[in-house]
């Protein structure tokens, strides 16, 4: 196991004002397991991400499903905190992972999603109609099975999301 105390050695340099050295354990050499970069073979990545990339659209279905009803229960008077946590993560993911499996433009939408429920928009209600459509649109795209970045048809969705975005902010 990697030593994970910080080690502070304190010092006074030539012109006699002090000074620390700090040395910060390196805890990601035990995190990754004696994994060396060096020693993976691309197209072997390359050949699991295709693997993984031929089931990310019913993923992601799934996910998206989710975002609607967890959506309700976190704008609710009760205000579900666990809910709007869950929203966080599921766009967090897909926004971090569309791009991968080629859908770029899930990603675009789902990251604009995570800004706003990361701002709160569960308590503001301004921001629900811009969330709404920023589901809405996630879930046409995954229904009409749209890859890459759209197109048109996606410049038009991410401007029109965008001009959602720019009507809840305060005036």
């Amino acid at each position: 196991m990697a030593e994970r105390t910080v080690q502070v050695t304190p010092g006074v340099g030539a012109g006699g004002e002090a000074y620390e050295i700090i040395k910060v354990p390196n805890t990601l050499a035990a995190k990754a397991g004696g994994f060396r970069a060096d020693r993976v073979d691309g197209r072997e990545v390359a050949a699991l991400i295709e693997k993984l990339a031929q089931g990310y659209p019913d993923l992601v279905r799934a996910e998206v499903a989710q975002l609607a009803p967890l959506w309700a229960k976190a704008r609710s008077a009760e205000g579900d905190k666990r809910c709007e946590q869950e929203l966080f993560r599921i766009t967090h993911d897909l926004a971090g992972q569309s791009t991968t499996f080629g859908y770029p433009l899930v990603s675009a939408i789902a990251g604009s999603l995570r800004m706003l429920i990361e701002g709160g928009a569960a308590r503001r209600e301004r921001a629900y109609p811009a969330v709404a459509a920023h589901i809405a649109a996630l879930t046409e795209v995954i229904r009409l099975g749209i890859k890459g970045d759209g197109g048109s048809a996606g410049k038009q969705i991410l401007l029109s999301l965008h001009a959602a975005v720019v009507e809840c902010l305060p005036r």
